[in-house]
């Protein structure tokens, strides 16, 4: 077996930590890296912009660069009805769906005691300041469907309940245990359209 550099290594560790890329695609893009110098300095740069410029927009968790994200921002927008979602990657598949023509508000995680993620991990303040002052009429829950999911979403049924508005489910178009994340915008859009009371 081949021995890296230390430093290169380091590399292939730090790729690999991506979702869903193994130490074999780590390595093979370390090697491109390694190979393309111009390739690493534009990735470089990206990083380093992205690190610097991008931040969370304080109304719903989406990334903004500006002091909102361009969905708060957008005036066409329906704000009394709003979507949880558990990641800003669910957000980007409700919006390329094209179903959905409300705000959202960006959980940034699931519940999970197992994992050790319990409510003071969920972003839900502005949620709470929406509801206090009645600006929303309809809660658009969606998690994902799997434990994780179907717990937050109970929390999330729990903290409207004394407030009047409706709650809504996407439906379980999708299948149960399925991340967001890799359903396909036509299903996703079905699933939306298709929402239940919840």
């Amino acid at each position: 077996m081949i021995k890296f550099p230390v430093k290169f290594n380091n590399l292939i560790d730090a790729l690999s930590e991506f979702s869903g890329v193994g130490k074999r695609t780590a390595t093979k893009m370390a090697l491109q890296l390694f190979k393309d110098s111009e390739m690493a300095k534009r990735l470089e740069l990206s990083i380093k912009e992205v690190s610097e410029y991008i931040k969370t927009c304080p109304e719903c968790g989406n990334m903004s660069e500006a002091d909102l994200c361009n969905i708060c921002m957008d005036n066409k927008r329906d704000r009394r009805i709003i979507c949880i979602v558990e990641t800003v990657d669910d957000l980007i598949n409700i919006e390329n769906s094209g179903s959905f023509n409300g705000i959202y508000l960006v959980l940034g995680t699931h519940l999970s005691p197992l994992e050790g993620i319990g409510t003071d991990k969920l972003f839900v303040k502005p949620l709470i300041e929406k509801l206090k002052k009645g600006l929303i009429d309809e809660i658009l829950i969606a998690t994902n469907p799997d434990t994780n999911g179907e717990n937050t979403a109970l929390y999330i049924k729990e903290l409207a309940k004394n407030y009047d508005v409706n709650i809504t489910r996407i439906a379980y178009g999708i299948s149960f245990g399925v991340s967001l994340s890799y359903v396909n915008k036509t299903t996703l859009g079905r699933a939306i359209e298709g929402r239940r009371k919840f």
